[in-house]
């Protein structure tokens, strides 16, 4: 799922999102198709989205099922989303 701006916001599906006792993050998929961790601050949660006010970019993709043992560096097969967050 790509991220996208909506009203000059940049949001991400709420399924996308970790926590864990370092804060939020969210698997960012990188151009070699390898997960990368990325700490991301959110602002507000609409409906099945937050707001995110930094760690990623307009047009990153994220993962947002398939955590379980998913590490930093491990490859990813990407399957576009519904829409949900983004395009």
């Amino acid at each position: 799922t790509r991220s996208t701006r909506r009203a000059s916001q940049l949001v991400v599906p709420l399924a996308a999102l970790r926590r864990d006792g370092k804060g939020e993050y969210v698997f960012r998929l990188r151009s070699d198709q390898t997960a990368e961790r990325v700490a991301v601050r959110t602002g507000l949660r609409m409906e099945a989205n937050a707001e995110v006010l930094s760690g990623l970019e307009v047009g990153d993709r994220v993962v947002r099922t398939g955590f379980l043992g998913l590490s930093p560096g491990d490859k990813v097969d990407p399957v576009e989303g519904d829409g949900l967050g983004g395009p």
